[in-house]
């Protein structure tokens, strides 16, 4: 193997650094049992401040003075009680971690002789930091520290680390890598840059586990480049299928959380996964490291938050397979391609600017059915202020105008007799909390006038609430209207009447929830989410240049980073001319990282999947190996049905660990699902709900595989019937990279066009 050289257990060195694993681990042992003192004595202290919480407290509420003192008393006990909470989950938190480093206290070591220093440190690397007993000196420095970037960013020879007061110089003398397991010693390698093979190998050579796990113990330089980097506004991370794209990421997270611990926490971060099962997925990775998880969202979930209930909106996944289906009407295609290309973005925002002068289109606002204010005297209002004002500025300003309005009207309607009918309606409760509120402000219940006014005014604030929401929330603007109006304006006519006739029914396609919120929140203003600071994009080469624009403006605060690889591509859009995952001119502080070297798949699997698409020859091969990839060439759907579940019974029988057949739509995963069960195969199909692995054997289309990883993969039917167009090369190559150790494919009918005589050496007929 190259880069690496084993170091045996002969070794004089192996005795060595056997004792000093176990005097740490003997200091971490000790550590714990420190700790578990700390962590009892404190939980009795607030198991006794539960029980004694009032014992302390006196309440008196007959003064002013005296509220004022019980208020104190409350606040100073509430506080010790949070306090001590507190400090027992921090303990907690310190022993889950403890627990972590007994098993493996650290993964790698480097030798360090800084520039004017006579004494060369040993510097050992792992999860987390653990001092001496004296907490004097690093046992083990968390991979995260400054100085611990040398480990994965520098071989033998001249290095160097940054600081507060500038970059720490110097020599390596000496780089090693270790496999710990249970507190054991089981290998270690003095090695070049980075990881060496033998560990790679052993790391990469092991089963898919249904949780992604961390990679700190196999960081490479160019992912640590990705890890480390806080330059950028926003960060594009391009790479191929199995790059380690997403673990890059999810150790970002990790890292900006250590560095930046006294500003930041995982409520600043927010990640946007492509589903429910990729969400789970990644779940596990920064428990793993010591740290809260990041929020999680999609962005299906996003926009359904900010859409009202009675909207039915398209998933992505339904999008998805409508384009697949091939029967995608001329005008839907036509406007995929109008809303998601670059030069849409500037003709919404040159219709808002005309917005300022004329074209706003108002409501009709009714009060118990009937009109109360008009849209035209809603728009007169509107227009006879200063142009140059915002149109948001000017939205608050009708909606002040109509609230002192309906203040005026809340007091007309009370004497009505329809009050009175309301009243007679009203709840013996309603009654009650009226009565104590009489007694209370005249001390005595003598005034039926008084609580009838109450009453009255109850009745009408009721009534009048659904109307001072819409005017606060600025409703009194119909943007469906608008949005549709924008079509007609752009000169996309027939697009606007496709848009128009599904609005009425409320219910709107995915590709028009990011333009339709992007286009409503600049007329009404954003929302604010102030709190977060990072947004973390994954899959981002099936996001539309609006989507990610839309975020930008939804999160003006956070820095992005965006993680996909343009070769899997999966959305209709992404066909349509508008490449994703492009670096914008416009933008300054933008940069791109490249990741180039494929660790996910055997040499054999890689070298296979890089003939599937264009530029393919840019993506290495980690020097994994493994058998070629099958291909089975069948003539029929019974055939190829046939082969399915006997080629799934075989990887059932050799304990493969997670297996999948990957589909091309849903419907072929529902069918071939349906096969197993009926030939006793224990299969779970995947569909975009599911949110966790159930079997070993999995059934799911190639959209819903993304980002995820399987010990052996079956690629069902790919035959030119299923695979033709050039956007289903780009599916084919996606369902191939998710293939760890053994992939196959098989056709009913003749072979797709996309594995080409250039590709046969490749692979063995299955």
């Amino acid at each position: 193997m190259k880069g690496a050289v084993p170091v045996s257990q002969e070794h004089t060195d192996w005795e060595k650094e056997n004792e000093r694993l176990q005097a740490v681990i003997s200091r971490i042992e000790k550590k714990k049992e420190a700790l578990k003192g700390d962590s009892d004595e404190l939980k009795d202290d607030v198991i006794e401040l539960r029980r004694t919480f009032w014992d302390d407290v006196t309440v008196n509420l007959d003064e002013p003075d005296d509220v004022i003192e019980t208020q104190a008393s409350l606040k100073q006990r509430a506080e010790l009680l949070s306090e001590r909470e507190r400090s027992h989950g921090l303990l907690h938190q310190q022993k889950k971690t403890l627990n972590k480093l007994e098993e493996t206290p650290y993964f790698g070591r480097i030798d360090f002789a800084e520039d004017g220093e006579n004494e060369t440190e040993s510097i050992y690397i792992g999860i987390a930091s653990l001092m001496d007993k004296n907490d004097e000196e690093f046992l083990v420095y968390d991979w995260r520290a400054p100085i611990s970037s040398m480990y994965y960013d520098f071989a033998p020879g001249r290095a160097y680390y940054p600081t507060l007061d500038g970059d720490v110089e110097g020599d390596i003398t000496l780089k090693r890598q270790y496999i710990v397991k249970r507190g054991n010693l089981e290998g270690m390698f003095d090695t070049g840059l980075t990881i060496g093979d033998e560990l790679l190998q052993s790391l990469l050579g092991q089963q898919s586990s249904p949780q992604m796990k961390s990679i700190v113990a196999s960081i490479q330089r160019e992912q640590n480049q990705v890890i480390r980097n806080e330059r950028s506004k926003m960060l594009l991370v391009r790479g191929a299928a199995g790059s380690g794209k997403t673990s890059a990421a999810l150790q970002r997270v990790a890292y900006l959380l250590y560095k930046h611990r006294e500003k930041l926490d995982a409520g600043n971060m927010l990640l946007f996964s492509p589903n429910p099962l990729f969400t789970r997925y990644v779940s596990n990775v920064l428990p793993e490291l010591g740290e809260d998880n990041l929020q999680q969202s999609t962005l299906f979930q996003h926009f359904k938050k900010r859409l009202p209930n009675d909207w039915a909106l398209e998933s992505p996944h339904a999008h998805i397979e409508y384009f697949l289906s091939e029967q995608a009407e001329a005008t839907r295609s036509q406007g995929l391609s109008v809303k998601t290309s670059p030069r849409f973005i500037e003709q919404l925002h040159d219709y808002v600017s005309s917005l300022s002068h004329s074209g706003l289109i108002f409501k009709d606002l009714y009060f118990r059915g009937e009109l109360w204010v008009t849209k035209a005297q809603l728009q007169d209002y509107f227009y006879q202020m200063a142009s140059s004002m915002s149109i948001s500025d000017r939205l608050e300003t009708v909606a002040e105008w109509l609230l002192k309005m309906l203040q005026i009207t809340e007091r007309e309607e009370r004497p009505k007799a329809w009050v009175d009918e309301k009243m007679d309606l009203l709840d013996q409760a309603t009654y009650n909390r009226v009565f104590e509120k009489v007694t209370e402000n005249e001390g005595t219940f003598n005034d039926t006038v008084l609580q009838e006014d109450l009453l009255r005014k109850l009745v009408v604030r009721r009534m009048v609430k659904p109307l001072r929401k819409q005017i606060q929330t600025f409703d009194v603007l119909d943007v469906e209207a608008m949005y549709v109006q924008f079509f007609r304006w752009a000169g996309y006519k027939v697009i606007a009447e496709e848009i128009a006739y599904h609005f009425k029914k409320r219910d709107m396609h995915w590709e028009d929830a990011a333009p339709f919120l992007y286009f409503e929140d600049l007329l009404k203003g954003r929302p604010v989410y102030a709190d977060i600071r990072h947004i973390f994009i994954d899959e981002a080469q099936d996001y539309t240049t609006i989507q990610i624009r839309y975020l930008q403006h939804l999160f003006p605060s956070s820095r992005l980073t965006l993680l996909g690889d343009a070769n899997q591509a999966v959305h209709a859009h992404t066909s349509a001319g508008n490449a994703p995952l492009e670096e914008d001119s416009n933008e300054k502080e933008q940069e791109t990282i490249t990741l180039h070297r494929s660790y996910r798949s055997t040499q054999p699997i890689v070298e296979f999947t890089k003939q599937l698409v264009p530029n393919g020859e840019q993506i290495e091969a980690f020097e994994r190996p493994g058998p070629k990839p099958a291909m089975k060439q069948l003539e029929n759907e019974k055939q190829h049905d046939r082969y399915v579940c006997d080629l799934a019974k075989q990887l059932e029988e050799r304990e493969i660990g997670m297996a999948a057949i990957v589909t091309k739509t849903f419907a072929e995963s529902e069918e071939i699902w349906e096969q197993l069960t009926r030939a006793g195969r224990d299969a779970q199909l995947i569909h975009e709900q599911t949110s966790e692995f159930k079997a070993a054997l999995l059934v799911l289309p190639v959209y819903l595989a993304k980002g995820i990883e399987f010990d052996a993969v079956v690629v069902s039917d790919a035959s030119a019937a299923n695979y033709h167009r050039e956007r289903d090369r780009y599916l084919l190559y996606t369902a191939c990279t998710r293939a760890m150790h053994e992939l196959y494919l098989c056709t009913n009918g003749e072979l797709t066009p996309f594995i080409t005589d250039s590709v046969y050496e490749h692979y063995v007929q299955g």
